[in-house]
């Protein structure tokens, strides 16, 4: 099954909203990264964005992001 980028970006930043993160999206740098709200830092270098939802648990193995 495939889910937008938009629904896939939702879901990651409500995962990182309990962290205190958001996402960030850099395309001039090639791609997102996990930016920590209170400083506006980068904590986690830009990254493949099916990449972080795997990583965050956010995608499941039968999804795959869609255009």
């Amino acid at each position: 099954m495939s889910i937008t980028t938009e629904a896939l970006r939702k879901r990651i930043n409500r995962k990182l909203a309990h962290e205190g993160n958001r996402l960030g999206h850099f395309p001039d740098q090639g791609g997102y990264a996990i930016v920590e709200l209170e400083t506006n830092a980068i904590v986690s270098h830009f990254m493949d964005l099916e990449d972080i939802g795997r990583d965050l648990g956010v995608l499941k193995e039968s999804e795959a992001q869609s255009n």
